[in-house]
């Protein structure tokens, strides 16, 4: 709908489109509140992840870590012999510098919006 703002207003008043334009202004600013408030606390600020859980780039986890975290899951996977099947070589130091230099540059670019979100909130045109 507002994609292509002339060819909702032929069906609907042109109303409709300020509302869903307050809406989705609204729901972006929430997604940013969600991902970098929630999701970001639980997934890279907790005891053993800080400063970035890296298995979102490597793919794998450390096995020492997951018997701290997770020991329930190792525990099934010795009792099935699943835990050799699933182990995987951890990736190269090349590949961890460059998750690491992507990862940050991330933070920095989202905790930059965040904050200028908040800090020119009285800037923005809700209509």
């Amino acid at each position: 709908m507002l994609m292509n703002p002339v060819a909702t207003s032929r069906i609907m008043p042109g109303w409709v489109l300020n509302i869903l334009l307050l809406l989705h202004r609204a729901e972006a600013m929430l997604a940013m509140l969600y991902i970098f408030i929630v999701h970001f606390t639980i997934g890279h600020l907790r005891r053993g992840m800080f400063p970035m859980n890296e298995c979102m780039f490597a793919g794998s986890v450390e096995l020492e870590k997951e018997r701290e975290e997770k020991p329930l899951w190792i525990a099934r996977l010795e009792e099935h012999g699943r835990l050799e099947e699933v182990m995987v070589p951890g990736p190269p130091r090349w590949y961890r510098i460059v998750y690491f230099v992507f990862g940050y540059a991330a933070l920095v670019v989202g905790l930059y919006l965040l904050i200028n979100i908040f800090l020119y909130r009285n800037y923005i045109e809700w209509h």
